[in-house]
């Protein structure tokens, strides 16, 4: 386990597709942050095949603020995906802490102090997450706050402490995680948000990987950023879509979990485990998409299910696979 103080500096990292409409702010933000005394800070922003202009609007901004305390550089990353993002920008990263800051993630000014405390005072924490507050450019309606967790908004926990997983947004972790993954040579499998395909999951796959490696995940609501959501993620139809694309992540999760807890558990007995759970969740939700007081997120709930229900239906052989796949992953490095 690590145990030096983290006192050299952090990098943080901006996946960018897009981003035209968005990045100017979020970088106001960032060059508004404090900086510790003898604390570097700088920010890697990916840009993974962006058509609009994102990287000029992100070089006016550095130009405007040209002298700040914080470096900047722009990298491109070519193979889509959020994961492949993140992680051409860990490569191209100096420090040994890293912040994943979404190109809509507005960073309280004392964002880096708290962090940097936090892993200063706790070798043992791997990951550290923080409080998403609201930032919608439309109002919905009230049906859309049962799903702030979806838009990775609201607070992840009671108060401060450890968890099984975090937001993306606004996680900060230290590099050697990626270092360990890359020597003990497991991937990160899923490929999370691909251009405008709002999936999901890679963000609770890095804390699974980091609980695998021995690091504890922490909330803290003393980090706080605002989350500001575009109006085209804030209806009904597309919050149906994205349920549609996220099918087989929970899988993924759910398999590798199990497969951590335990390493020889039998993938029949998941599998059962898992579709009984389905149907359980199903005859839960049905009756409350007509009589419960949050009414689409029972429709919601009972569609998820339903799909998993009939993925488990007729793919009994990639669930199979990608429980080889896991296993494969995480014990053969």
């Amino acid at each position: 386990m690590i145990s030096e103080k983290m006192n050299s500096g952090i990098s943080i990292i901006i996946c960018c597709y897009n981003s035209a409409a968005r990045i100017n702010e979020t970088l106001e933000f960032i060059f508004s942050l404090k900086i510790p005394a003898g604390f570097s800070c700088e920010i890697i922003l990916v840009d993974n095949n962006s058509t609009d202009e994102t990287k000029l609007i992100a070089f006016a901004a550095y130009k405007k603020y040209y002298g700040a305390e914080i470096t900047f550089r722009l990298v491109p990353e070519y193979e889509a995906g959020l994961t492949s993002a993140r992680r051409k920008g860990i490569q191209e990263s100096k420090y040994p802490l890293i912040l994943f800051c979404d190109d809509d993630n507005h960073l309280d000014s004392n964002y880096v102090v708290m962090a940097k405390q936090i892993f200063d005072e706790n070798p043992g924490i791997g990951i550290v997450g923080g409080w998403s507050k609201p930032k919608l450019m439309v109002n919905p309606g009230s049906w859309i706050e049962d799903f702030y967790p979806a838009l990775a908004i609201g607070k992840q926990a009671q108060h401060d402490g450890y968890v099984d997983w975090v937001f993306g947004a606004g996680m900060v972790l230290r590099k050697k995680i990626f270092e360990e993954l890359e020597k003990r040579k497991i991937n990160l499998m899923l490929s999370d948000r691909m251009g405008s395909k709002q999936t999901s999951g890679g963000d609770s796959e890095i804390c699974v990987v980091a609980r695998f490696l021995g690091y504890k995940v922490f909330y803290s609501e003393k980090l706080i950023f605002y989350h500001q959501i575009s109006p085209h993620r804030l209806t009904v139809k597309s919050f149906i879509k994205a349920n549609y694309r996220n099918v087989f992540p929970l899988i993924y999760l759910y398999l590798m979990q199990g497969l951590i807890d335990n390493q020889k558990e039998s993938v029949d007995r998941m599998y059962a485990e898992f579709f009984k759970q389905r149907i359980s969740f199903v005859f839960h939700f049905l009756p409350r998409m007509i009589l419960g007081r949050h009414r689409f997120y029972s429709f919601m709930m009972a569609y998820q299910n339903l799909q998993l229900f009939f993925w488990l239906l007729t793919r009994k052989d990639r669930f199979e696979h990608t429980a080889f796949e896991i296993k494969k992953n995480l014990y053969s490095g």
